[in-house]
């Protein structure tokens, strides 16, 4: 079966790397920017190399070799970080973008083939390989209308908004996206495999989903809550005082994603129990709501559509958690009073920093770094306090990726 998966991905990533280079002449030409032909090249040889790298990654995530897929995150984040940096230097301009990406490519498929060292067969079996191919169809569809969705919410908000307010808009949901991306990213990897090895228990399963739960919320939480209270100060430090508009609508934006990691952890325990036409049909159905929310939204104005985004988001919790109340006992309700104590903790630190903002008046850069570091004083000190079980969890899972050697001395 791995060595069919394999075979199968270096095929699609070949046909798709053959399709962006029979495209790259027309979408030069569109756009009328010659050098996207060349760019697409690059990006057609980076679909291959990371199909090169599918299995060996799936298979460290799958074996929970978390130090292992630290060290590659950590060596590709690096190298390709120095290529980056490098090329801006010497007025590469946008070649130093798209060079750093297929560096951190090349280098993330080479390390996981080095560190992982699985190796495929000249084998393939579509037999064997069925059930993989027909669970993996219904999320390839997911992923295509995920991909619609997005582009097609940012021209919707471009022709009714105008190209100005679309800017501010993307800006905000970036920045918000920014610690989102990070965070889901290490609970895709890290759950999928965690809650597969558990669907014999419902029990166990349900533990599992409520563990990880606590432990990412412990998390996005107070970031999130910062986001919101901050948010000119952020965009200040990370973009200029040209951006600072869109801070009312990050602050709102932020409140939309407290909830986001709650539903990709639900959404994994159903694909562990190997769901994913429910999956397929739970995202359908807040694709629709997600243009119901656009479309009403932006009949107040941007900052009515970054409202609207804020009940998308609590409307998908809520169908998100729905298959968890079926099948694991473990609905919304419940949920949400295991994490009563995490938004506690949160609302009382965004409350503590706006109040003491005023006080301050260093400046944007250290006013921002002040703030956080009283925030996240009283945040952690509160949650020691009150003996909170996530941070516990979090303590414990930081200590399983530092070397034993480190911790004994």
């Amino acid at each position: 079966q791995e060595s069919s998966v394999f075979w199968f991905d270096m095929s699609a990533g070949l046909v798709l790397a053959a399709v962006l280079i029979a495209l790259a002449p027309v979408v030069a030409a569109f756009y009328g920017h010659p050098v996207l032909r060349q760019l697409m090249l690059v990006s057609a040889a980076q679909v291959v190399v990371t199909a090169a790298g599918s299995v060996p990654s799936a298979l460290l995530v799958r074996a929970l070799r978390f130090r292992e897929i630290f060290l590659v995150g950590v060596a590709a984040a690096i190298l390709s970080g120095a290529v980056g940096v490098g090329l801006a230097v010497l007025d590469f301009g946008v070649w130093a973008l798209s060079l750093q990406a297929f560096t951190a490519a090349f280098v993330t498929t080479a390390m996981v083939w080095i560190v992982g060292g699985w190796r495929p067969r000249m084998a393939f079996d579509w037999i064997e390989s069925r059930p993989l191919f027909r669970f993996g169809s219904h999320l390839v569809v997911t992923g295509f209308l995920d991909v619609l969705y997005m582009q097609g919410f940012a021209l919707i908000v471009g022709k009714l908004h105008g190209v100005r307010e679309l800017g501010l808009y993307n800006r905000a949901q970036q920045t918000q996206w920014l610690p989102s991306a990070i965070l889901m990213q290490i609970i895709g990897r890290v759950t999928l495999p965690l809650f597969a090895g558990r669907i014999h228990d419902v029990e166990a399963l349900a533990r599992a989903v409520r563990r990880s739960m606590r432990l990412t919320m412990v998390i996005n939480v107070p970031v999130m809550v910062g986001l919101a209270a901050l948010s000119d100060l952020v965009l200040y430090l990370l973009f200029g005082s040209d951006w600072t508009g869109a801070a009312p609508i990050l602050s709102v934006l932020a409140v939309a994603g407290l909830f986001y990691p709650t539903g990709l952890i639900n959404l994994q325990a159903l694909l562990a129990q190997d769901r994913s036409q429910y999956y397929l049909w739970l995202t359908v159905l807040k694709q629709g709501l997600g243009i119901a929310a656009v479309a009403v939204g932006s009949f107040f104005g941007i900052m009515g559509l970054a409202y609207a985004m804020v009940a998308y988001c609590l409307l998908s919790f809520l169908i998100n958690a729905r298959p968890s109340h079926t099948f694991l006992g473990y609905g919304a309700l419940a949920q949400v009073k295991d994490l009563l104590p995490i938004f506690a903790l949160g609302g009382a630190m965004g409350v503590l920093v706006i109040l003491v903002r005023p006080l301050l008046g260093l400046g944007p850069v250290l006013d921002l770094l002040v703030l956080t570091a009283i925030g996240a004083s009283f945040y952690l000190g509160a949650a020691l306090l009150v003996r909170l079980k996530a941070l516990a969890d979090a303590f414990t899972l930081v200590l399983q990726l530092v070397p034993e050697r480190l911790r004994t001395r």
